[in-house]
């Protein structure tokens, strides 16, 4: 049922432009010259060629996030502790990245340093913990 999800995306980004019209026929937002099927055109075309660009990434989250979480982030198909594994490399990337970017938070040195690592470290004992369980109760090991 491919073409399912098309009509839904395509039913969605014409709905949008059609009830902006119809809210604005009903409070009478249109000037008064721009009555009629101009009118009615004019006010459509606004509303996709100034609306388009919101409204497309607003849809493309709203149908692109199901696929996505189901599949692209199906890490545990390759073996069961890359999840864990990947989540913590992540963390800390995103946490190096961050100092780069802006600095430690702001504060005393040691306060600024334990609110940096605090994150990345208990991300990591959390991932470190799983990958434990998983080798003690399910026997999941690294090719060696």
């Amino acid at each position: 049922m491919a073409g399912r999800p098309a009509l839904c995306y395509f039913g969605a980004w014409t709905l949008v432009p059609l009830l902006f019209t119809a809210a604005g026929e009903g409070m009478e937002l249109l000037p008064s010259g721009a009555n009629g099927p101009a009118g009615l055109l004019l006010w459509v075309s606004v509303m996709f060629v100034g609306w388009a660009p919101f409204w497309r990434v607003i849809f493309f989250l709203c149908f692109a996030s199901g696929p996505a979480l189901r599949h692209a982030f199906n890490l545990s198909a390759l073996h069961a502790a890359l999840p864990a594994l990947f989540t913590s490399v992540l963390v800390w990337v995103f946490a190096f990245l961050g100092l780069s970017a802006g600095g430690l938070p702001p504060g005393p040195v040691p306060l600024a340093v334990c609110a940096f690592l605090g994150g990345p470290v208990s991300v990591t004992a959390v991932a470190w913990w799983e990958i434990h369980r998983l080798r003690r109760r399910h026997g999941v090991r690294w090719r060696g």
